[in-house]
């Protein structure tokens, strides 16, 4: 697969293709007291991913299917959201295989580690997680 950055925009030569933006400005619009990281099937449905629930369960599916220290990875959201005293729940906390229950497309695997690695900065996270600028996009040229 050929990988381009072109101003902060991902392209690949995939049908299928995954993208993510993080808002350039702070969080203001978070009104979550709480928040599920649920397990999710990415593969090649066309939608945009814009709510809290949404963005948790892409980024929580990628932390599970491709993160190198799953523990490490889901202590640090937790300690952020902690900090920002905002609750969660996790399903199905550490168990580290991907199986045919959640994945992510894997033409996608490079943008979903790069959302892995963005994420580990704390405003990245709060960035991500709550302002509506941010989201991940899922396409494929199949329809």
């Amino acid at each position: 697969m050929i990988r381009q950055i072109r101003k902060s925009m991902f392209e690949t030569n995939s049908s299928s293709c995954h993208t993510f933006t993080i808002s350039a400005d702070d969080f203001l619009d978070q009104k979550q007291s709480s928040l599920r990281f649920n397990l999710g099937e990415y593969g090649w449905d066309q939608c945009y991913l814009t709510t809290p629930e949404e963005k948790a369960a892409y980024l929580y599916t990628a932390i599970m299917c491709f993160g190198n220290n799953v523990v490490e990875l889901i202590c640090n959201i937790q300690n952020v959201l902690n900090k920002n005293k905002i609750k969660y729940t996790f399903e199905n906390p550490f168990k580290q295989e991907c199986n045919d229950s959640y994945y992510i497309d894997h033409q996608s695997e490079d943008e979903a580690k790069d959302l892995i690695e963005k994420c580990k900065d704390e405003s990245e996270l709060m960035k991500f997680l709550f302002s509506s600028d941010s989201k991940v996009k899922i396409d494929n040229d199949n329809h």
